[in-house]
């Protein structure tokens, strides 16, 4: 009798994990943030990116928070994120003055409609302000539809307050709308990928010049 194999194509790796500490950083970060243009009956959520480019001025503050959590989740190789099917491009992570950063907060009936964060990018949520009881996490699309339906799957982590969800950054996701009355507050960033030893000079870093 004939054996049939079973593969898996196309994986796709999304990562987690938790602040330490979360308590006393919770604070820290919060007050470092600038909520005083905040508008509580817009129907739009708040958020400090169009007025700093991902570049706000509590950046080294926040990171200082973060420093050690941040170190030790982007101590994984790079390779964890890279196509099997190209690898000579030798990625690494780019400095941290490269790297964007805003916050949203949400309150009833606002929400951050579909829309992803463009190409060489590893893109994370901090769920800063967040009721797993009462928010809706970020949702997340697939990048290719169900071979038989044709529909777009889509998934939400299980997301706690404090935790971190990293993942590409080509990818589609949605804040969805907020039912609750509790606001829910995020922090997202994004970590630019750049070629190393190789010559090559990614796009992006030329992009991120003009911020820096």
């Amino acid at each position: 009798m004939r054996k049939v194999s079973n593969q898996t194509i196309f994986p796709l790796k999304v990562y987690k994990w938790s602040v330490d500490n979360w308590e006393e950083k919770k604070q820290k970060l919060l007050d470092i943030v600038d909520f005083s243009k905040e508008k509580e009956d817009s129907p739009n959520a708040f958020s400090d990116f169009h007025d700093t480019v991902g570049k706000p001025s509590y950046f080294d503050k926040w990171y200082e928070i973060l420093r050690d959590d941040l170190s030790s989740a982007f101590e994984e190789p790079v390779s964890i994120w890279q196509d099997k099917s190209n690898p000579g491009f030798n990625l690494q992570y780019a400095e941290k003055d490269t790297w964007t950063l805003w916050t949203q907060r949400y309150r009833k009936g606002q929400s951050h409609p579909v829309h992803n964060h463009g190409v060489g990018f590893i893109s994370a949520v901090l769920y800063l302000e967040f009721d797993y009881k009462e928010h809706f996490p970020t949702k997340l699309y697939s990048p290719y539809p169900d071979t038989f339906s044709g529909c777009f799957g889509t998934h939400m982590p299980n997301a706690q307050e404090g935790d971190i969800f990293v993942f590409p950054s080509i990818l589609l996701h949605e804040s969805p709308f907020h039912m609750s009355d509790k606001p829910k507050t995020i922090q997202a960033f994004n970590v630019p990928l750049t070629f190393s030893d190789s010559g090559l000079v990614s796009p992006r870093d030329e992009m991120y010049k003009s911020h820096v």
